[in-house]
């Protein structure tokens, strides 16, 4: 009778353990949620304002080589209702490009939306650079005259 009061009050202990967790994990998983909900928002309102700040002088650096063999490499420039789409070669270095640019392109201007299209076979590669009306005119300035 003294073991069975002994192993009564851990067994209560190991599941009220066992429930807590639970409880901190729902509310673990309901942070997360909130902060990518609040994360969406701030993008969605994101003001249309480069941060060049938001990339060390090496990523600056960088980032202008892969926008020059970027802006080399275009094929076509097709204007969208919302931005622009850059036709490319069907080039496995082009992709690797493109995607450290993007990579780059996204910490320092969060306002523009991409989208990079790769067809299967030698179909071209396709990159979507879109976003509200003002981050159209950025892309107008830049990509406009290709």
């Amino acid at each position: 009778m003294k073991v069975m009061n002994i192993v009564f009050p851990i067994v209560l202990i190991a599941l009220s353990g066992i429930a807590g967790s639970e409880s901190v994990a729902a509310t673990t998983h309901g942070a997360t949620q909130q902060r990518k909900e609040i994360q969406s928002r701030q993008k969605e309102s994101a003001p249309v304002a480069c941060t060049i700040n938001a990339l060390t002088a090496k990523q600056r650096q960088r980032h202008a080589e892969l926008r020059k063999q970027m802006h080399q490499a275009i094929k076509e420039v097709k204007e969208l209702p919302d931005g622009y789409a850059l036709r490319f070669a069907a080039d496995a270095k082009i992709v690797l490009s493109l995607a450290e640019f993007i990579s780059f392109e996204r910490l320092c201007c969060p306002f523009f939306n991409f989208q990079l299209e790769i067809a299967s076979d030698e179909q071209p590669i396709w990159l979507r650079l879109t976003g509200d009306p003002e981050a159209k005119e950025i892309l107008k300035a830049e990509f406009a005259n290709q």
